[in-house]
């Protein structure tokens, strides 16, 4: 159920334009994972395959076209970054261009710049607020950088 600070997070945006999307979540930890579900359900994601297993999160993308990922850098197991990378080089999955948001628990140097390396379009440090969600996604909708292509980097535009 949302709160009413919650709800006012999501005044003013068309929240019937996400109904169709298909997101992929992968959040290692339970409660956060559900509480990031909650949130893309008020924000009217409808079709959203969500995961705590590196393994499920990559053979859900191995096997179906998604439009928005949500992946967590730091589970214990996998290498979200590397996936992502192999992703966007279209050596892995369907589609190489997917819209793709990384959270991290301990944003190091060393992390953040794995994250950006791998062509995610953005990087949101953990805990993070439903507002945080949205203007992300909002922005991979209505501001998404060019891509650049090269043998080592596919991704937006830094």
């Amino acid at each position: 159920m949302a709160t009413h600070s919650q709800s006012r997070v999501f005044e003013g945006t068309h929240i019937n334009q996400f109904g169709k999307c298909r997101v992929l979540l992968f959040e290692a930890e339970a409660d956060f994972r559900r509480h990031t579900r909650e949130m893309l359900t008020e924000m009217g994601f409808e079709n959203i395959l969500d995961t705590g297993e590196f393994e499920g999160f990559q053979s859900a993308f191995g096997s179906g076209k998604f439009d928005l990922i949500i992946g967590d850098t730091s589970a214990a197991r996998g290498n979200v970054c590397d996936l992502v990378r192999r992703i966007r080089h279209n050596v892995y999955g369907v589609d190489p261009f997917p819209g793709v948001i990384l959270t991290m628990a301990d944003p190091s140097e060393e992390k953040i710049r794995q994250a950006a390396d791998s062509g995610t379009d953005h990087l949101i440090a953990k805990p993070y607020s439903p507002n945080q969600v949205l203007e992300r996604i909002q922005t991979i909708v209505d501001e998404r950088k060019r891509f650049i292509v090269t043998l080592h980097y596919v991704g937006p535009e830094r």
